[in-house]
């Protein structure tokens, strides 16, 4: 079994099913490769009411909103929704790109994040009182 870390991200609900990729962003600041992920809900339903705001503002249709879906990043390079479906397929298949690159990117994207939570620990746990 791998690990896991459970993220939240912001997916484009425009009539197609599982509207994001992994492809042509760079990593920096909870934004890899086309999908924006979150620590928690409160950060990503934020950034959903911004776009969602957005898109009011410029008339686009309603049907072209954003959500937010839980993902959980397996250190072996699964990604998959909060029901167990695998979404390396799906991105392939959106993208361009094989399988084994939306993996080798989901490790990437694993290897940042899980990063990310250990500087955050470690900081918190070094603070005077705890």
């Amino acid at each position: 079994m791998s690990a896991v870390l459970k993220m939240f991200a912001v997916e484009f609900d425009g009539g197609v099913s599982r509207a994001f990729n992994l492809t042509d962003q760079p990593l920096g600041d909870h934004l890899y490769q086309g999908i924006m992920l979150f620590d928690s809900k409160a950060k990503a339903q934020a950034e959903v009411d911004e776009e969602n705001s957005e898109n009011l503002e410029d008339d686009e249709e309603a049907d072209d909103e954003f959500s937010v879906t839980t993902v959980l990043l397996h250190a072996d390079g699964r990604i998959l929704d909060e029901f167990g479906t695998r979404l390396n397929e799906a991105i392939a298949l959106q993208s361009g790109h094989s399988p084994r690159k939306v993996a080798e990117d989901v490790r990437a994207m694993y290897a940042h994040q899980a990063a990310v939570v250990r500087k955050t620990l470690t900081d918190h746990l070094a603070q005077p009182g705890i």
